[in-house]
């Protein structure tokens, strides 16, 4: 079965979410599809940012969330957590390498997957057969 997994990610890490994306077109993260933002909605606030995730992320099964250097103190990556933490969708989380920033605060504790396809891959597999 196809899956649907929505990238979270601070934009400055966009040459991770390609990466992510170059993997996912490969198959080497399984059987997904990798889903992200389409428009920069933030100057319109909390709510334009909720008004514009909440379609695109219900549509997807689960969440995967890049940690970077600033990812801790994202308003947009805190929204996109706490939707699919709420809506029971399992959240994969990595770090992204040579950064040394905390996790967002929702994710604090939760352990964190090197950032390489083949663990990505495993954690996604894992986040589907707990499901069940």
């Amino acid at each position: 079965m196809r899956r649907s997994i929505f990238l979270s990610y601070v934009f400055e890490d966009y040459a991770y979410r390609d990466q992510v994306n170059d993997w996912a077109r490969r198959d080497l993260l399984g059987s997904v599809d990798i889903v992200t933002e389409t428009d920069d909605v933030r100057q319109g606030g909390i709510s334009a940012i909720r008004a514009h995730l909440r379609p695109i992320m219900r549509s997807t099964d689960a969440l995967l969330v890049l940690v970077g250097q600033d990812t801790h103190n994202r308003r947009w990556v805190d929204e996109e957590i706490h939707y699919c933490a709420s809506s029971g969708k399992p959240i994969i989380v990595t770090r992204l390498p040579n950064s040394t920033g905390a996790a967002p605060p929702e994710m604090r504790g939760r352990q964190m997957v090197l950032f390489a396809p083949q663990y990505i891959r495993a954690a996604i597999a894992d986040a589907f057969s707990a499901r069940h």
